[in-house]
């Protein structure tokens, strides 16, 4: 029982566990609960290589609960164990936990002392055992678990196998540990052993690495810099030192281990223990300040979510006061469940009770909510909840919303934001209530191993004293892809909803007038069959178009029945778009059963034809909203892979999705789902997939060829939302960074100062994905300068990064560009003199004119301009001396300071004129011309235009007379009064 575990012989599955040994140590030193310990227990201790406690020897974990009873957990972590008897490493391992089964009975059945097994995802094996394992904890005794695993539509016959494999497979282990099965017969041995076993499937690695993210999100605040940034070093300087702790059998607490992390961390408060030890403290401590700092520094994200459940809830609602004050009671209760899951059949009134709540909650309670529509495209599954409820929590916390957010990222930012939210309730005196209804209506439950369910996605231990609402219907069961200790599987939370008998009354009146539109007129039943068959999301327009009806006939017929049997919604794109969708998920399921599926294929066919109509047309600008997104999902649900490859790899539909979204995030979704749906059939057809391979190339490179200044101009015209979007789909971390930041500096000039806050915290988060040094310091330099342009105090931080960040470039050239940057953002914050220093340590005397320059300017954008014209005066460079004159003459005039714009650009003429080089003094004369026109020199401006026209007369190269030339038409052209007067000149 005393084999190396993979951590001592380095064998396969090493970096994984090395991963997960971080995921360890960074509840360790965040204080957070440790999924294999249980929600209730706190980490305090992780020895790795523990032969001498447990016969699991990977590594053993100790933690404490809240009443301060300690709880251990012996951890075996193998990358990807087969289950099957003929394998020598899993019977090996069911053994180890025999061991520990026969060793210490008592401590495992009181759950003192627990068992647990960590995977790489997915693993289909150890998904079948996780659902063997709930029905073993549900059951008093093992005859009872091998009936209820036999009932009739409980488990699937790959569950049922796995278990006949696995009484094998416990029969070899405890064979070769000589058990007397006599006491303890072998198909008794595998419910105990199910019954004590937590699974869990690691995403640590590859392209979901949700748990390293999630695990990132509580480490920032334990950083110095408290950047994502800093937090990722951190993780893997823990997978580092786990690379050291294992094969010592070291034994960590976080006292000893934030030693080894000395000079590494915040610095802990002086004061402060509790029953743990100081290390939760620090925690609490350091996530407190992380928010303070946040709240303080971003402004708040605004949610438009409640508009939509305002379309949900009834005008009044009538007869549920016991309701409305059993769920005010369990939120503002100081004890109680942090689940409440109220169950009742279809149209018991489960959305009209939820909705109202969430509309008019009770004093001190925040609700933050998602109600899923199955109906709808984009509201019905875990992308769509996370969205909107992350939304919502950043709105409270005051926090900017993520950049890039994707399937890998997205729920790690969900759980870290709802742990702010909470916490920021709680130290206003305030609870944070997540109320989601219709956990039945989720399209991401299968029944398959791939399940990805919304009611995994809600948090296990609810932080910061939030309670948690569900609702849905007692059929479908949990999703498989719930944890095994997850509060959904506590049958103490479940109260059941009596039906309304206002409800029952909808009920009636919408089936009624359901029958009475299938026995309608062809109008009718054409407007329910297209709805029905679409799913929802059609616009009015859209109906008129499809059934040749007129517009206000289609205004007619929805008004009559709407709220009974249509519901309208928001567009998701175009807001001021009124779609419709079926009122009740039953009702979708009655009219599609009563339509028949004749009827049905008609419609879709009456769909298609009308996609294609758009299609021909290169998709025009009326495009309906419905056919750049709930068409596409109308294909995913009948499984139309021809049709989904075809809309997947139409670059002119994709381009007009660009014109209404602003970016390309969405057809890039569309061609993962047409990607994995050729991938599911049993040939995958290679030339379709080559299609969809070489039409993302496409969309990538032409958002990483996107020049980054254009976006800006989008802000410009009026449009900041395409600019963001435009911004964030470019591909290129370093370019992505720099487009975000010159939106920044146009909203600020648009003085759009808050908005301008959350896109520069995006660019802020885009830096984290920069790994080339100079462009990474150059990406701190830019963000530090928009921030300070936005009057945001985070550009100190950032200032800091990028000057330490420049300092350790190798090559000078790099060195001075990001250092010029520093200097013109600590300009910017006002701050000459270090402005001044910073730009005069650059060693390069060309660069160091630059950054002097830019310094000049923005000091006298600050309206300083006596001191604006110091440090242009003191630039050795005459050519660039006097263009940062000219550029601090017109800032002059803009802060209506006359008299001294005059005398500082005729310094710049003075300089100018002194310039030796022909082709450089009459550069130098243009910029200052240009700059004499716009403070009203006319008449100066025309002299040195012509003194200018006339020095390119005596420059050797073509090319350079000409590049003079053109900056004197441009002057020209920008100027216009001057138009006349230079015709004549080169006449």
């Amino acid at each position: 029982m005393g084999e190396a575990s993979p951590y001592a012989t380095g064998g396969g599955g090493t970096v994984l566990e090395h991963r997960y040994g971080a995921l360890l140590l960074t509840h360790l030193l965040t204080g957070d609960p440790l999924t294999e310990l249980g929600d209730d227990a706190t980490p305090v201790e992780i020895t790795f290589q523990a032969s001498s406690f447990s016969a699991v020897d990977d590594v053993v974990v100790k933690g404490l609960l809240e009443d301060g009873t300690k709880r251990q957990v012996s951890i075996g972590v193998r990358r990807s164990p087969s289950f099957v008897p003929s394998d020598g490493p899993s019977v090996d391992l069911i053994r180890s936990y025999l061991c520990v089964l026969h060793d210490r009975p008592l401590e495992i059945a009181s759950g003192e002392w627990r068992l647990a097994l960590t995977v790489a995802s997915p693993n289909t094996h150890v998904q079948q055992m996780r659902e063997l394992a709930n029905i073993a904890r549900d059951v008093i005794d093992e005859e009872q678990f091998r009936a209820e695993v036999a009932r009739p539509g409980r488990t699937t016959h790959y569950v049922r196998d796995r278990l006949r494999h696995l009484d094998r497979l416990v029969a070899a282990a405890a064979h070769k540990t000589d058990f007397d099965t006599k006491l303890s017969s072998t198909s008794r041995l595998t419910w105990l052993l199910l019954a004590a076993l937590r699974l869990r499937e690691l995403r640590l690695e590859g392209i979901d690495e949700t748990d390293r993210s999630s695990a990132v999100a509580r480490l920032r605040g334990h950083t110095k810099a408290g950047s994502a940034d800093a937090a990722s070093k951190l993780f893997s300087r823990l997978a580092e030192l786990v690379g050291r702790y294992a094969p010592a059998a070291a034994t960590k607490n976080n006292t000893t281990l934030r030693r080894d992390l000395n000079g590494e961390l915040r610095q802990p408060p002086a004061h402060g223990s509790n029953r743990y030890d100081a290390s939760v403290q620090d925690s609490q401590d350091a996530a407190a300040t992380y928010r303070q700092a946040r709240t303080e520094s971003a402004p708040e994200v605004r949610s438009e979510y409640l508009s939509q459940v305002r379309r949900i809830a009834p005008r009044d609602l009538l007869s549920r006061e016991h309701e409305v004050s059993h769920l005010a009671e369990f939120c503002t209760a100081l004890e109680s469940d942090s689940y409440l899951w109220l169950r009742a059949p279809a149209w018991a009134g489960k959305s009209a009770l939820l909705s109202s709540f969430t509309l008019n909650p009770p004093p001190g309670i925040q609700v933050v909510s998602f109600f899923i529509t199955a109906r709808l495209a984009g509201q019905g599954d875990r992308n769509a909840f996370a969205d909107v409820v992350l939304e919502q929590a950043l709105e409270i916390t005051g926090e900017p919303m993520p950049v890039l957010l994707s399937d890998a990222t997205r729920e790690a930012h969900l759980l870290a934001s709802l742990t702010r939210a909470a916490q920021s309730c709680q130290d206003k005196g305030e609870r944070l209530v997540l109320v989601v209804d219709g956990l039945d209506e989720d399209l991401g439950v299968t029944t398959g191993p791939d399940a990805h369910s919304i009611a995994a996605m809600l948090p296990a231990d609810p932080p910061g004293g939030m309670r948690v609402i569900v609702s849905g219907r007692p059929n479908p069961p949990i999703p498989s892809d719930v944890a095994d200790d997850h509060p959904l599987r506590r049958p103490t939370i479940i109260r059941t909803l009596p039906t309304s008998p206002h409800a029952e009354v909808v009920r009636q009146d919408a089936e009624r007038e359901l029958k009475r539109l299938l026995r309608g007129t062809a109008a009718e039943q054409d407007l329910l069959g297209i709805l029905a068959t679409a799913g929802g999301g059609l616009s009015g327009d859209d109906l008129a178009e499809l059934t040749g009806l007129s517009a206000w006939e289609i205004e007619d017929h929805l008004t009559a029945v709407s709220g009974r049997t249509f519901s309208p919604r928001v567009g998701r794109w175009r807001p001021n778009t009124t779609v419709y969708l079926l009122a009740h998920e039953e009702l979708q399921q009655q009219a599609e059963s009563f339509i028949g599926a004749n009827r049905l294929e008609l419609y879709r066919e009456m769909l298609h034809s009308w996609a294609d109509k758009y299609r021909d047309q290169d998709w025009p600008i009326d495009t309906p909203e419905y056919l750049l997104r709930g068409y596409f999902r109308l294909l995913i649900s009948i499984s139309d892979v021809r049709r989904m490859v075809a809309y997947a790899t139409d670059a002119k539909r994709h381009d007009r999705m660009l014109d209404v979204i602003g970016g390309d995030i969405a057809a890039l979704t569309e061609i993962t789902l047409a990607q994995e749906a050729l991938a599911s059939q049993p040939v995958p057809n290679l030339v379709q997939m080559t299609r969809l391979a070489l039409h993302r190339a496409k969309l990538v490179e032409r958002n990483e060829n996107l020049p980054v200044n254009l976006p800006g101009v989008w802000v410009q015209l009026g449009s900041p939302s395409r600019a963001e979007a435009l911004a964030r789909s470019i591909t290129n971390p370093s370019r992505r960074v720099r487009a975000l930041a010159a939106v920044v500096h146009e909203l600020v000039v648009a003085n759009k100062i808050e908005r301008a806050k959350i896109i520069g915290s995006q660019a802020e988060q885009a830096i984290t994905s920069v790994t080339d040094p100079f462009q990474r310091a150059n990406g701190y330099a830019v963000v530090a300068r928009a921030f300070a342009e936005a009057k945001d105090p985070r550009a100190n931080d950032l200032i800091v990064l990028a000057e330490e960040s420049a300092n350790l470039l190798a090559d000078p050239p790099q060195q001075a560009a990001v250092l010029a940057v520093v200097a013109r953002a600590v300009a910017v914050l006002g701050e000459a003199s270090r402005a001044r220093d910073i730009a005069n340590s650059i060693s390069t005397w060309s660069e160091r004119a630059q950054a002097l320059a830019a310094v000049a300017i923005e000091i006298a954008n600050t309206g300083r301009t006596r001191l604006g014209l110091e440090v242009a005066s003191a630039i050795s460079n005459r050519t660039v001396r006097a263009q940062a004159l000219a550029d601090v003459a017109r800032t002059a005039k803009q802060h209506g300071d006359d008299r001294a714009s005059v005398d500082i650009v005729e310094r710049a003429a003075v300089t100018a004129r002194e310039i030796g080089k022909p082709e450089r003094q009459a550069s130098a004369l243009v910029s200052v011309a240009y700059a004499m026109a716009l403070i009203g020199q006319s008449k100066e401006a025309q002299q040195l235009l012509v003194q200018a026209e006339r020095l390119a007369t005596s420059v050797i190269k073509q090319s350079e007379r000409e590049n003079i030339s053109i900056a004197i038409a441009r002057v020209v052209a920008i100027v216009g009064d001057l138009v006349v007067h230079h015709a004549t000149l080169v006449g």
